[in-house]
């Protein structure tokens, strides 16, 4: 009798460090100790304590006790304010539009309760918030496990409009926790998660106002550094851009239902996108619409082909500008580039000048498997678009009427491996001019080569003297601020034509009205020369990037006179 009390008694133990037989409600004003996650932590904590300020239909809101203890009452009373407003977003459309669509989250989940736990906490800077897939696990199991279904929230965004996109980009990710890691036992590979993740502003109408949305952000990125690999994942901004873009085309053009069989489907990665295509009834694989994605994120036309393009209207005038490689109209040419790749990035080159027919060669030095789409522009109407397929050795594109023609050649190199996300490999792309004779002219030696370029810059000089007299721009001021991302904005192109008048501060010199990667750092060297009357007032040493009020100031002030 004794012995089977005793065996009761372990089974009962055991019940209880598995899992919790009832569990009561958090009820406001409670504090409780939270595990989080140092690394993104503003001081690298791993236990933080926090009260429960906010309770909702289906979350509670926990406050990190040591911020708020920190602020003034009128800042607390905002806060509460502001999260009793993200508590209704989430409880009215969050919660019910991202279930609706995906299906649900582990409810009641670890914890016995249908509340979601969000805890706002002070994180480092540009960390908007994160998840935790050990808070699905006990403690037994995992010791540093809050055992709830929880989210986390950076402090800092609680004031503005960003924190939705924050929540509905982490409670996406315990959606996919329940989908994918507990209905069907398969872990996703990070880079499609955060895509389905980072989709959810998209899919709630958050990125609808383009102007302060995710969607800008995201695209300002992705001008910054558009060959980051598309499924490598570092947890970087870039990151995040080159993953929105693409869940943006998937979207676009095999509907939203694409991501729900993402979600559900008991493949990962590559092999869960090549069975959604088939779900989909298309003979594509992922490569394929790895290329089509390539082309349209420069092309970005439907009349050219109807996957070379976006049909987000916030993405309607996007277009990536390539890097220009300009011949010289004056001298023979042969110049050999050689450039590293990562594994599914891509990369794009824009290649006008000259006054002879051309050859470009493309050399695979890896023997990897690099796939080259390439463009034709004659006399910037009739576009064609073809493709390099058989590059494990040097295939040629050429052009006896490159200049005659007024052609420009766009290459696209992309690197489509199926080896561990980090290797690059490095490839090279050989410019010639063909001569009368029909024959390319040997290469350069380096004090020719930089006769060539002299050439060139004095080139680049007078065209863009003539580029800006015909483009008409005028700019009398500066009325807004300006910031990498904006896309087709006439204060962008009046910023662009100022820079550019000035010496050495922006030799490329293109008026798009796009403020890409090329713009930034123009406007860098500009707060950099006047330092002391933009950076030093504002306690900055190295500019920033960004057109703001001291920078607007000192332009405008140049341009009145």
């Amino acid at each position: 009798m004794i012995r089977n009390w005793k065996l009761i008694l372990m089974i009962f133990l055991l019940c209880a460090s598995a899992a919790p037989v009832f569990v009561l409600a958090d009820t406001h004003g409670q504090k409780q100790d939270f595990f989080i996650d140092e690394t993104y932590d503003i001081s690298g904590r791993k236990i933080i304590s926090a009260t429960l300020r906010q309770i909702g239909i289906r979350s509670y809101f926990y406050i990190e006790d040591q911020w708020w203890d920190s602020l003034g009452d009128t800042d607390k009373q905002a806060i509460l304010s502001n999260i009793s407003s993200l508590s209704q977003e989430f409880d009215n459309r969050i919660y019910p539009l991202l279930t609706i669509t995906y299906g649900g989250e582990s409810n009641p989940g670890i914890d016995s309760d249908a509340k979601i736990t969000i805890l706002i906490q002070q994180m480092k800077e540009r960390v908007g918030g994160y998840d935790r897939n050990l808070d699905e696990y006990y403690k037994a199991q995992a010791p540093s496990s809050n055992q709830r279904e929880m989210i986390y929230l950076a402090a800092d965004y609680i004031h503005d409009g960003a924190a939705k996109n924050y929540l509905a980009h982490e409670f996406t990710h315990l959606i996919i926790f329940n989908q994918k890691n507990k209905i069907l036992g398969v872990d996703e590979e990070v880079w499609l998660s955060e895509l389905l993740a980072d989709y959810s502003p998209t899919l709630l109408g958050y990125d609808d106002n383009y102007q302060g949305s995710n969607l800008q952000s995201r695209i300002g990125e992705f001008i910054n550094n558009p060959s980051d690999a598309l499924i490598e994942w570092n947890n970087q901004q870039s990151d995040y851009a080159v993953i929105n873009l693409f869940s943006q085309y998937l979207v676009d053009h095999y509907s939203l239902s694409f991501l729900v069989n993402l979600m559900h489907s008991s493949q990962t990665g590559i092999s869960a996108i090549n069975q959604a295509l088939q779900k989909a009834g298309s003979q594509k694989k992922f490569a394929d619409v790895f290329n089509d994605w390539t082309l349209a994120v420069y092309l970005n036309d439907c009349t050219i082909g109807q996957y070379y393009c976006f049909r987000n209207q916030n993405l309607t005038n996007f277009r990536l500008t390539p890097a220009l490689i300009f011949l010289p109209a004056t001298s023979q040419t042969n110049i050999q580039l050689t450039y590293n790749i990562q594994n599914w990035s891509a990369k794009w080159f824009k290649i006008i000048g000259g006054n002879k027919g051309l050859e470009v060669s493309i050399k695979n030095l890896n023997n990897a498997n690099l796939i080259v789409p390439y463009v034709l522009k004659k006399d910037g109407t009739e576009i064609s678009v073809k493709k390099l397929t058989k590059l494990d050795q040097t295939e040629k594109i050429t052009l006896p009427e490159f200049a005659a023609e007024n052609i420009s050649l766009i290459l696209i190199p992309s690197l489509q491996e199926d080896i561990p996300v980090n290797t690059s490999y490095n490839f090279t792309i050989n410019i010639a001019t063909i001569a009368e004779n029909n024959q390319t002219q040997p290469t350069t030696n380096v004090q020719t080569r930089i006769a060539q370029l002299q050439q060139q810059l004095v080139l680049l000089q007078n065209a863009l003297k003539q580029l800006l007299a015909s483009q008409g721009v005028t700019c009398n001021s500066l009325f807004k601020n300006l910031y990498p991302g904006m896309i087709n904005d006439s204060q962008v192109k009046c910023l662009q034509k100022f820079l550019a008048s000035q010496q050495g501060i922006y030799p490329e010199g293109y008026i798009t009205g796009n403020f890409g990667s090329l713009t930034k750092q123009a406007v860098i060297r500009f707060q950099e020369k006047y330092s002391s009357e933009i950076l030093t007032p504002l306690g900055l040493i190295k500019g920033t990037g960004n057109a703001g009020p001291t920078t607007r100031q000192k332009i405008n002030q140049l341009i009145s006179k």
